[in-house]
């Protein structure tokens, strides 16, 4: 592998995240021998930037939830794409239509996704952090609890489903959601796929209807997201700080039983969060959406020597054991989250030093090092097969056109 050209796409980009991720990937690609520039997806159609892929051109071009259409300017350069999905499956769907697309996601359950849909290359590559990130040393922490994020207001999915759906399928969705709140391991792909296989009526009422599956799921995706942030966040006994937009503050106010207890701060970049956590004792990530796969966030609080409360689920068991550092909890034991939040606070130093052992398992296994490695394993075969088939380079665009009868 010589070369991988990253994509960034702005429009995706909450806070600086998917700069950020592309930023430590290329740092980490470089480091590994591997050749990379940043590019803004915006600029593909500019000649310039095309002059450069033809005159540089890379095995690939990859980016995190940049996905190129068909038709695009790449096409004819016969340069591969790998998309780098750090969302749900079912909210990248036209991926399924990209032929010989290459995908990546943070989560094994939408891999299985894509793969039972027909999707031949699609791998697992987890969230992973900055090595430079990890801190052994602690700071002075004046936020006890913090939770990062917007509030999404699952009566506003309900209303929704309300109108468009019978009372009888609305209680199925709600029904499937707390499924997915109760368990390590079901996610809300797997629960959606075997409630249209069980239940046929759901399934004609969806199509009766003329109601998108993949749309559906995303809302159910945002249901549960929302139904989890709010529980936890109302579970928890002490103040908590919410880092995010000004805009969400009326929400979570509303949805808060004791709305007194939250300190709201104002929104920072992707950039400045490292400060924030470094300033926390117990972050709470909330992420039921993922079953085998973990939130950058986690690994984001650790390395700044946070303890994290967050969504149980299979890959996070097999990756941290439980202790002062990483707890969890599930629907309906929301209350569990005071134990560990006054454990971890009630003895600092045993609190951090439970968090700086997590650090090897982080250097190890989940940093950008490591993921560029990873990819670069996964693509060598994936790039060796496509080339077999797919035209490389310009040169192909010369040829004289074949006349002979076959």
């Amino acid at each position: 592998m010589q070369r991988i050209d990253l994509f960034t796409f702005e429009h995706s980009q909450q806070y600086g995240v998917q700069q950020a991720f592309s930023e430590g990937l290329q740092k980490a690609l470089l480091s590994l021998g591997v050749k990379s520039s940043l590019f803004p997806y915006k600029e593909l159609g500019d000649g310039r930037l095309l002059a450069e892929l033809i005159k540089n051109a890379p095995d690939c071009t990859a980016g995190f939830n940049v996905t190129v259409a068909n038709h695009s300017p790449l096409e004819p350069l016969g340069i591969p794409h790998v998309a780098m999905i750090v969302d749900s499956a079912t909210y990248f769907t036209e991926l399924l239509k990209t032929p010989n697309a290459i995908v990546s996601f943070v989560e094994e359950d939408s891999v299985g996704f894509f793969k039972m849909l027909g999707m031949k290359y699609v791998f697992h590559l987890a969230h992973a952090v900055d090595e430079s990130m990890l801190n052994d040393q602690n700071t002075f922490r004046d936020l006890d609890v913090v939770m990062c994020g917007s509030c999404i207001d699952p009566d506003e999915i309900l209303t929704t489903w309300n109108t468009l759906l019978s009372a009888q399928s609305v209680a199925r969705l709600v029904e499937v959601a707390e499924m997915v709140l109760a368990s390590e391991r079901l996610s809300h792909l797997q629960a959606f796929v075997e409630l249209i296989e069980e239940r046929g009526d759901f399934e004609k009422e969806l199509v009766d209807k003329s109601i998108e599956f993949f749309d559906l799921m995303n809302s159910l995706d945002q249901y549960i997201r929302g139904v989890d942030r709010i529980r936890i966040v109302d579970a928890i006994d002490r103040p908590v700080h919410i880092i995010g937009a000004k805009k969400y503050e009326a929400v979570w106010a509303k949805a808060i039983k004791n709305s007194k207890k939250l300190v709201f701060h104002n929104e920072v970049p992707f950039g400045e969060m490292p400060a924030i956590l470094m300033r926390s004792r117990v972050v709470i990530n909330s992420f039921p959406m993922f079953k085998r796969g973990l939130h950058e966030r986690m690994l984001m609080s650790l390395a700044c020597g946070a303890s994290v409360l967050g969504s149980d689920n299979l890959y996070v068991q097999s990756s941290f054991p439980a202790s002062l550092a990483v707890g969890s909890y599930l629907s309906p034991q929301y209350g569990r989250a005071n134990a560990f939040i006054e454990a971890a606070l009630q003895d600092e130093e045993a609190r951090h030093c439970a968090v700086v052992a997590t650090h090897h398992t982080i250097k190890s296994h989940h940093t950008w090092n490591v993921r560029a490695k990873q990819l670069v394993q996964m693509l060598e075969p994936i790039l060796a097969e496509r080339k077999k088939h797919t035209p490389v380079g310009i040169s192909h665009l010369f040829a004289k056109n074949d006349t002979t009868d076959h």
